[in-house]
């Protein structure tokens, strides 16, 4: 398997593999900072701290890093469908 280079990142399936798994930690991630109210509902207007964003961010690079390395992974090979001889 080659390398890749950056114009070739921005291919959209590259791109929408990354921006999905970025999405998918960055925006719970988020929500980890909120303050929680009465009866359990979050304060939509409290911002989230500095600390949260970047840690959110962060999570979300490695996981839409991740996200790339499944998608240029080899397909796995088919399991052979005869069984083993016995001896």
């Amino acid at each position: 398997m080659a390398g890749l280079t950056w114009r070739a990142l921005l291919a959209p399936e590259y791109l929408m593999a990354f921006l999905e798994g970025f999405l998918l930690m960055f925006l719970p991630g988020i929500a980890g900072g909120k303050a929680v109210v009465d009866g359990g509902a979050i304060d939509l207007t409290t911002p989230p701290s500095v600390v949260t964003v970047l840690v959110a961010a962060g999570f979300g690079l490695l996981n839409g890093i991740r996200s790339l390395r499944n998608l240029r992974a080899p397909a796995p090979e088919p399991r052979p469908t005869t069984p083993p001889e016995a001896k």
